[in-house]
Formats: structure tokens, C-alpha cells, sequence
């Protein structure tokens, strides 16, 4: 359960902290559906990091005016 509640804090900060930064030229933003499910993707280029993730599938948070995110962050390759 603990990772599972650093996880449904640290996707949202992440998703905040990716928003907020100013992007370089090479950085992506984007929207890609996989199986049916709409992601928001970041990528940084300088070193292969990817967030993806969903706000609010409804699948786990219903409650209205709560905000639900869960996705993946893949760390990328060292230099």
C-alpha cells in the first residue's frame, strides 16, 4: 500500500513539474491512445525520461471534484 500511495502523489507532481518547466526545442508533449486509453506523454530529450499518464479514468476515484492520475514513468537511458 505505501508504494502505491507514493505513487498516486508522485504522478501528479511529476505531471505539474513537467508543465511547469520550460521545454527545450527537442522535448515532446503529446497524446497517444493505447488499448483505448488516452495518455498524456512527455518526453525529455536530453535524457530519454517518459512520463505517461490519465487523469481521471473513473476507474478507481469517482468522487466528483476529486482528481485521479496513474501512469508510467520510464527513466530513460544513462549518458
Amino acid at each position: 500500500m505505501r508504494i502505491s500511495s507514493l505513487t498516486a502523489l508522485g504522478l501528479p507532481c511529476l505531471a505539474a513539474l513537467a508543465a511547469a518547466l520550460p521545454a527545450s526545442s527537442n522535448d515532446k508533449r503529446y497524446t497517444e491512445i493505447n488499448e483505448g486509453t488516452n495518455y498524456t506523454v512527455f518526453e525529455h530529450a536530453e535524457t530519454s525520461a517518459k512520463l505517461s499518464f490519465v487523469t481521471n479514468s473513473g476507474i478507481c476515484e469517482t468522487t466528483p471534484g476529486v482528481n485521479q492520475y496513474s501512469g508510467y514513468l520510464s527513466v530513460g537511458e544513462s549518458p
